[in-house]
């Protein structure tokens, strides 16, 4: 999360948010807080009215899938990629225990980790203790573009992201993922809220709910 003077920008996992940090960072002097994945229910109440809250959403799928490859492809000699994208979903949203994995993810931090990190809904980091979501607005990862163009004129701040690229991995080339049937069920049954909103046409709804828990973004549904 980024608390700036008049805004609030709300760090979604694997929606372009790193390199939207190291812009603000880099070009504008604008530090992330100390836990970078915090959520709107983290925002001081005083700020919640008087500020533009953002921050972007991504196709769940995609987004799921960039998690899988983000992770696996850093941890490299930690992991065998023998593990499928479908082994990952049914690891973290098909109701196995953490340790189901450990004959392909063989450091005990990152197993802890990618059990526990992003498996909740992306509605629910623009959402308060009430589960009521609290965003301004919500832009769309595949509108990047466009909507950096939007920013620039509401924060009137230049909030190009064209000369920073999305980070990537030193890992090589990785598990390729194959997006199969159970995949797609299990991420829907987990996200389907998100799936919802991103199926509507026009900006991304803001009306909505979704509940929430302390540190959301590394909180299981278990």
């Amino acid at each position: 999360m980024i608390i700036g003077p008049d805004f609030i920008f709300i760090h979604v996992p694997k929606c372009a948010g790193s390199s939207f940090c190291r812009m603000m960072l880099k070009r504008h002097g604008l530090k992330e807080t100390d836990d970078p994945h915090s959520t709107a229910r983290d925002i001081p109440m005083e700020l919640r009215e008087s500020h533009f809250i953002f921050g972007f959403m991504r196709d769940p799928i995609k987004q799921a899938v960039s998690n899988f490859v983000y992770h696996t492809r850093s941890w490299q000699h930690r992991f065998n990629p023998e593990m499928t994208f479908e082994n990952w979903c049914e690891w973290r949203w098909g109701g196995k225990d953490q340790d189901w994995a450990s004959k392909w993810i063989l450091d005990p931090h990152c197993l802890e980790y990618g059990h526990h990190m992003n498996i909740r809904p992306s509605a629910g980091f623009f959402c308060d203790e009430d589960g009521k979501c609290i965003a301004t607005h919500i832009f769309r990862f595949e509108e990047m573009k466009e909507s950096t163009k939007q920013l620039t004129a509401t924060l009137e701040l230049d909030c190009d992201l064209s000369d920073f690229h999305m980070l990537k991995t030193s890992g090589g080339d990785g598990p390729k993922p194959v997006v199969t049937d159970r995949c797609v069920e299990l991420i829907k049954r987990a996200k389907l809220i998100d799936f919802i909103l991103y199926e509507k046409t026009g900006r991304v709804p803001t009306n909505y709910s979704c509940p929430t828990v302390p540190e959301y973004a590394y909180a299981r549904f278990d």
